[in-house]
């Protein structure tokens, strides 16, 4: 049964897009969803705001991806490979499921 795996991602921008990417090459996960992007000005009521890319970069930040996984057993082993790489990419992970 698929299963779907939920999770804020939070540090820098391009430790955040590294990670997305290399999660979109595991052969265990069928597809990834970013749910949101973090950019600067994007809660700000749709003002139209011009900001200085090299200023941000660096800032942390935050992504929410969901994955979707064949099954229970994928789901387990992504879980756990999810927990070393974010370590490795000193990327703080949240898990956003309800179990």
């Amino acid at each position: 049964m698929p299963e779907t795996i939920s999770m804020r991602l939070n540090g820098s921008a391009d430790r955040l897009e590294t990670l997305v990417t290399t999660l979109r090459g595991l052969p265990e996960v069928d597809a990834v969803v970013e749910l949101d992007l973090d950019l600067p000005g994007a809660d700000l009521d749709d003002q139209d705001l011009d900001f200085d890319v090299e200023a941000t970069a660096g800032v942390p930040r935050h992504r929410d991806v969901q994955l979707d996984v064949e099954g229970e057993r994928e789901y387990a082993h992504v879980c756990g490979l999810l927990e070393v790489l974010a370590a490795e990419s000193d990327v703080v992970l949240e898990w956003l499921d309800d179990d």
